[in-house]
């Protein structure tokens, strides 16, 4: 609709115009078609099919006869039941004549309920067409924004469905999986702290008095998290070269400059990769553990011109 248009364009520009000058984020600006030939299409298909899978809580590489086997299978239940879900909600939603005798056109819920099934196929079919002939960065949460519906459209289904065992069969296949999955987050979160071996240098990094530094992408984000944001830290795309990684992060990050000491974290695979980079040789090593290692710099200016002679090489 006209209406619909307009909201989707008064979107784009608050995103472009006015939240861009904070943020970076991808945009279709510099968002290419991909080739479709040398293998390239069916690895982006089988790429996109994969984040499906895990955003429904598909878990790679575990056994099968156990509970994270099980939340797997789960994964394959609920994508088959939201795809006969779009199909039994088009069937009953098709009906020519509603039970009260109204019809179509005269019951405005029955319009909205069928343009909430239509804009769900839509929206799915359009992220779809984006993630595998586009060079879109592919991730199982980006398809939140459309799944989001699913829900609506099952509340739907069961004002709709009048077969009572259909309708209890759903419910309980629904429970069942909801149920191994919570029980997989919760056992996990009891026995395992995947963030384990950050929570000692981003103890250090407080201790220390250390309030901005540098990273790679996915060393740096998780630790200003951690630190509630005590500790911020900017984004390193190639450590060879310093050049920044602009993703997911405020763009003050990458206009610092001044005084104020600040550090360059690193992996120790990354340590042992580019122990030879002048930024590593010439750092101050003032912490090291198993998993990280961090190189003191007296200023940001300081690290910064490691970083220009890095760029101009």
């Amino acid at each position: 609709s006209v209406l619909g248009a307009a909201f989707a364009l008064a979107g784009y520009v608050l995103n472009a115009v006015v939240i861009a000058r904070a943020i970076d984020f991808q945009t279709y600006e510099v968002t290419n078609f991909i080739s479709v030939y040398q293998g390239v299409f069916l690895e982006r298909l089988q790429n996109t099919f994969g984040s499906i899978l895990m955003l429904f809580g598909y878990i790679p590489e575990k056994g099968f006869l156990s509970l994270r086997g099980a939340v797997t299978l789960s994964a394959f239940v609920l994508l088959a039941g939201c795809f006969l879900l779009v199909a039994r909600t088009g069937k009953l939603l098709g009906k020519p004549e509603r039970e009260d005798g109204e019809g179509q056109g005269e019951d405005v819920c029955l319009e909205l309920r069928r343009f909430l099934r239509i804009f769900l196929i839509v929206a799915f079919a359009l992220n779809t067409f984006v993630f595998v002939f586009t060079t879109s960065t592919i991730v199982p949460r980006y398809y939140l924004t459309v799944l989001q519906f699913i829900p609506p459209l099952l509340a739907v289904y069961y004002e709709e469905e009048k077969l009572p065992l259909d309708r209890v069969l759903v419910g309980c296949v629904l429970c069942l999986c909801l149920l191994l999955s919570t029980t997989k987050c919760v056992f996990s979160f009891i026995t395992t702290d995947k963030n384990a071996d950050k929570r000692a240098v981003c103890e250090f990094l407080q201790e220390e008095g250390y309030h901005f530094g540098y990273a790679t992408y996915w060393n740096g984000n998780i630790m200003t998290e951690l630190t509630n944001g005590a500790v911020e830290v900017a984004n390193i795309h190639r450590l060879d070269q310093l050049d920044y990684f602009y993703w997911s992060s405020p763009k003050k990050y990458y206009e610092a400059s001044g005084e104020g000491k600040t550090f360059l974290l690193l992996s120790r695979e990354e340590q042992e990769q580019y122990a030879d980079e002048p930024v590593v040789m010439e750092g101050r090593e003032v912490y090291a553990d198993d998993a990280y290692v961090v190189y003191h710099f007296d200023s940001i200016d300081q690290f910064q011109d490691y970083r220009e002679a890095a760029l101009e090489q």
